[in-house]
């Protein structure tokens, strides 16, 4: 079985996948048919761009699907499958691969508004001050139009179900 976990960057899909992988595993034992993690974010390519110098240029490939290395994915996915493991995927670009998209069993994709994963993201890295302008700056010229430009339009194309429960742990984290 494969489970991609999507959704814009800040969202959440790390800590849903850590939360779930272990909730599986220890439904199955941890035998036969265990669960993987694989991150998209172990399969990216190319050199970090910092921040401000994206600004200045004007643009950073780091936030496009092209920055992630999918043939490398995709056969670490099928290499665990191969093997007998179920595997969940996580990343923010997973939808922009369409093989990987449709040879999934489920999609879950988190939807949190941009401003709480921009927060979010800031207070992950433990940013300093000077930073975070710079960093909001970033955020809203490459993260949210990349988001909206590459994933959005094919989370439509999937069959969708919406949670709408308030009392989970992650709408919880999400909303801090």
């Amino acid at each position: 079985m494969l489970v991609l976990i999507t959704g814009m960057s800040g969202c959440g899909k790390t800590t849903a996948s850590k939360q779930l992988l272990e909730d599986l595993n220890s439904c199955s034992g941890g035998g036969s048919g265990s669960w993987v993690l694989l991150s998209q974010d172990s399969f990216f390519c190319g050199a970090f761009v910092p921040f401000d110098v994206a600004l200045k240029e004007g643009s950073t490939p780091i936030e496009e699907p092209e920055h992630v290395d999918f043939e490398k994915l995709k056969a670490e996915v099928r290499s665990k499958l191969k093997q007998g493991f179920s595997v969940i995927v996580e990343g923010h670009a997973l939808l922009s691969d369409s093989e990987l998209s449709e040879q999934a069993d489920a999609i879950v994709y988190i939807k949190v508004d941009p401003h709480t994963c921009m927060n979010r993201r800031i207070a992950r890295k433990g940013r300093k001050s000077a930073e975070i302008n710079t960093y909001k700056q970033y955020f809203t010229k490459f993260v949210v139009p990349a988001h909206e430009r590459n994933q959005l339009p094919r989370i439509n194309s999937f069959p969708q179900v919406h949670l709408n429960n308030n009392k989970t742990g992650l709408d919880e984290e999400a909303s801090s």
